[in-house]
């Protein structure tokens, strides 16, 4: 049963590093240097990042309830529905917030000619990207807790 703590682990690890280099290092950084370039290749890169969310920590879920069910382990089982709710903070990103910052993205670009509108689209992008950044921190926050409990916890229970 272990194997199952072991693949819940590496999936929250793998997720956890592919978010923190898409969100923190990547992302940022290509933005700054090439926006006009790198704006299109995000919104085909966004995609494969979400499918990449649900598929590590959907499976991180499951591992981890997997695990705590045959001990009723109620660490292990606050631990995946943690992992749950991180995984409903991405799908609220990605079908709510996602859409409209992306809109506004678009609309940027329209109306760079107009100062005034392009002030107000640049107010309203602000507000739902400062948004998604937030429930992305949230997300990755919460991954990042149940990872170090789970690693660090005392190796007796980890059986």
């Amino acid at each position: 049963m272990r194997l199952f703590w072991v693949f819940g682990i590496v999936a929250l690890s793998l997720w956890l590093g592919g978010a923190l280099w898409f969100s923190y290092l990547q992302s940022p950084l290509l933005f700054q240097q090439m926006r006009e370039i790198f704006a299109p290749l995000q919104l085909l890169l966004l995609p494969l990042y979400w499918k990449a969310t649900y598929y590590c920590l959907g499976a991180a879920a499951v591992f981890l309830a997997v695990q705590a069910i045959p001990k009723l382990d109620r660490r292990l089982f606050v631990c995946s529905a943690s992992v749950l709710l991180a995984l409903c903070a991405t799908v609220l990103a990605q079908w709510l917030i996602h859409p409209k910052v992306a809109l506004l993205m678009s609309q940027l670009a329209a109306c760079a000619s107009d100062p005034s509108t392009h002030a107000l689209v640049k107010k309203e992008f602000g507000i739902w990207h400062g948004g998604a950044m937030i429930l992305n921190l949230v997300t990755l926050s919460t991954v990042s807790i149940v990872l170090l409990a789970e690693l660090f916890r005392p190796q007796s229970n980890n059986n």
